[in-house]
């Protein structure tokens, strides 16, 4: 929307904090280099009890317990194994008690794809499978599936180009590649739609911490070479 109503770029360029290098280097990987990302949110529903009595009610937490498994059977055995993919789940509640088991347990997590096709196939079988495995424990299943990010991909030849005017810049030992990421990134809108280039560029110094952490600190020496490259980059894009 916006701007790109109006305008269709040759390409886009995308920089990114990288603290697993050094200050003054840059990273640059081709093709898809992220994952998509795709929240999941599960509720399991049955009648819930007396912990004590349970032929007179419908285990919740069990159901939902045998749908995280098979969520993970969906990714083993289902998913292309050429094709990676992370399907985690980082949030389960059950607000029962010792003795009671709650009428509703709330599952989250988050899909994460390499491949398109495989990602919208994966949207399709979690409602399934989720509620045809609470319903083999009594209970029903409500699945939202929002939409998310897509992958980010690299155009070969815009990333070639920029790499090197990247080490004409920054000199040949200041450039190097950096590993693929389950991780996910907006970016991967505009990557679907116009030719991109995702490279990172390091701020690791002596105390710096993990990213996206409380301890994150970053050798400011790096903004000499993000400013920097980012204007030569341009400058030189509009020869």
């Amino acid at each position: 929307k916006g701007v790109f109503r109006d305008y269709s770029p040759q390409f886009i360029l995308k920089q990114h904090a990288f603290i697993d290098r050094p200050a003054g280097t840059v990273g640059f990987h081709a093709g898809t280099i992220m994952a998509s990302a795709d929240e999941v949110h599960i509720k399991v529903k049955g009648q819930g009890g007396h912990g004590a009595l349970p032929h007179e009610l419908n285990d919740t937490v069990l159901a939902a317990s045998q749908v995280i498994v098979a969520m993970q059977q969906l990714v083993s055995r289902r998913r292309n194994p050429f094709h990676p993919m992370v399907l985690s789940f980082g949030k389960f509640i059950a607000n029962g008690a010792t003795n009671v088991i709650p009428n509703e347990v709330t599952l989250a997590g988050s899909l994460r794809c390499m491949h398109e096709e495989e990602r919208h196939r994966m949207l399709q079988l979690i409602p399934q499978i989720a509620t045809s495995t609470a319903a083999a424990y009594g209970c029903s299943c409500d699945v939202d599936l929002p939409s998310g990010y897509p992958s980010v991909v690299s155009d070969e030849k815009v990333t070639a180009h920029i790499k090197a005017a990247t080490a004409d810049f920054l000199g040949k030992a200041k450039v190097d590649s950096f590993p693929k990421r389950m991780t996910a990134d907006d970016f991967g809108f505009f990557s679907q739609l116009y030719p991109c280039c995702y490279y990172r560029f390091g701020v690791g110094g002596a105390t710096s911490g993990p990213l996206h952490s409380a301890t994150f600190l970053i050798d400011e020496n790096a903004l000499k070479t993000s400013a920097g490259l980012a204007a030569y980059l341009t400058l030189n894009s509009l020869k």
